[in-house]
């Protein structure tokens, strides 16, 4: 191994050049030979100490589960599973809701189409006593010509129809997802006279 001396106090450097003296404190002058093989040294080092650090760190998908203990693994899965619940709950309330709004308004329209088919062969709408049963089952009115539909089935949210028949005007509604009187009330639109009009009427 090449030993350096200092030029000015022959303090000997040993195997590391430096730029100055540690003895006088006195620059001098580094071979460029030297300086480079000091500077390689010094990088190969650093990537080494870099790469292991690296490796320290870096943990694999596998590592990850294998080193974990079934408890671990159990809660992972269960707070998975957790977190799949809320979302598919979020998207119930945002997507379905907009669904189940898109069939209440056709069924009610179907309804509301019935009452007025219902009116126009009986000469009056059914009371509400007889309510949206009449659209199906003949209450014993001269010139009843149902079945008006086929079912009457609740709303989607699993609640009835409300029917309300005030001085002659019709009301037709779904309640919509809180089943009370509020302001997401789905309500019937009055069908035209097209709509009213059934094909075994047409030419009569």
């Amino acid at each position: 191994v090449m030993k350096l001396r200092c030029p000015y106090c022959k303090h000997s450097l040993g195997s590391e050049a430096r730029s100055a003296c540690p003895a006088c404190g006195k620059t001098m002058m580094i071979p460029d030979r030297l300086r480079g093989e000091q500077h390689s040294e010094r990088k190969r080092a650093r990537e080494l100490r870099e790469r292991a650090a690296r490796r320290e760190h870096a943990v694999s998908s596998d590592d990850f589960l294998l080193n974990r203990s079934p408890g671990s693994l159990f809660i992972i899965i269960a707070v998975m599973t957790v977190l799949g619940v809320l979302l598919i709950g979020v998207t119930n309330r945002i997507y379905p809701t907009r669904a189940r709004e898109a069939v209440a308004a056709n069924e009610l329209t179907a309804l509301r189409i019935a009452v007025e088919r219902f009116m126009c062969d009986c000469g009056r709408y059914p009371s509400e006593d007889e309510g949206l049963d009449a659209l199906v089952l003949d209450p014993g009115i001269s010139g009843w010509g149902g079945h008006y539909v086929n079912i009457i089935r609740p709303d989607p949210w699993f609640h009835n129809y409300c029917y309300i028949v005030t001085n002659g005007v019709v009301t037709l509604f779904s309640m919509g997802p809180d089943g009370i009187r509020s302001a997401d009330d789905i309500i019937a639109a009055e069908p035209t006279p097209d709509e009213v009009v059934r094909r075994h009427d047409i030419g009569r």
